[in-house]
């Protein structure tokens, strides 16, 4: 009985996950929107950039909470989206294994976010115009997640390269 009742549980989250497309855009922009606010710890959306993964692999995962970083083990380069709205952002590439650590942030990295719904999936398509860059993701999973330290949630955003 507890493994049906799992199972239909799980059905009906992935149903609502599909269809309710406009309420996950909302709640993602809400997201970015808090990132943007004075004294959030959340004040950027982190990717492991581990063998330049945000630049090649087909999925990313976003976490939004700056403990992401202390995990060396398993990261120490990252791509970090900083908000400036909750459409707009600047891409900076972040260095932590070595000191002092760095950071690596230009001009042209200003990259402004579009939403887009297609046969009943949402995508996101990231755009930047100086460097003629413009990338779609298909929102995978949004949902909130235990950090690696056990302690610390933070949401985490999976895209699927398109």
């Amino acid at each position: 009985m507890k493994i049906f009742t799992l199972i239909i549980s799980v059905f009906y989250s992935s149903i609502s996950f599909c269809q309710d497309k406009g309420q996950l855009k909302k709640e993602i922009e809400n997201q970015f929107k808090e990132s943007t606010e004075k004294y959030s710890l959340n004040d950027s959306w982190l990717i492991c950039n581990k063998d330049s993964a945000y630049y090649r692999a087909d999925t990313l995962k976003l976490y939004n909470h700056i403990n992401y970083y202390y995990d060396p083990i398993n990261c120490c380069e990252f791509v970090n989206w900083n908000f400036e709205n909750k459409s707009r952002f600047r891409l900076r590439e972040t260095k932590i294994c070595n000191e002092p650590p760095t950071s690596k942030v230009d001009i042209y990295n200003l990259y402004h976010l579009k939403w887009d719904t297609k046969n009943g999936n949402l995508f996101m398509i990231i755009e930047n115009k100086e460097q003629r860059i413009k990338e779609r993701f298909k929102i995978c999973d949004f949902r909130e997640e235990r950090l690696w330290n056990g302690q610390n949630k933070c949401m985490v955003l999976t895209l699927k390269r398109i």
